[in-house]
């Protein structure tokens, strides 16, 4: 038997669109006025590493490589709020590979 668990929020914010360079490191701060209960990143939750700090209603990423480029959602009981986060790169056409900016 497959289960599955869907968070519903009553309030969800897209304001934040982010764009960095790989390499940077980025603060997102969650002003939801609520605890939150949980960051996630691409449908998953986040665990403090060396890279993913988590501080309260602060999440930083260090060290930004294009993996981390994508959904960052932070959640509170009955609010969230998600971040799109862009990691830049250029397209060499010569040797068809993406040039990551640092």
């Amino acid at each position: 038997m497959y289960t599955s668990s869907i968070f519903i929020a009553e309030y969800v914010d897209f304001a934040m669109d982010k764009t960095w360079n790989m390499g940077d490191t980025f603060s997102l701060i969650c002003d939801i006025d609520e605890t939150i209960q949980e960051w996630t990143f691409g449908g998953s939750k986040i665990n403090q590493t060396e890279d993913f700090i988590i501080d309260n209603n602060k999440l930083t990423v260090k060290n930004v490589r294009p993996a981390y480029g994508g959904i960052y959602i932070c959640r509170g009981t009955t609010r969230s709020r998600l971040f799109r986060v862009v990691v830049q790169g250029r397209f060499n056409s010569k040797t068809k590979t993406i040039i990551w900016k640092q």
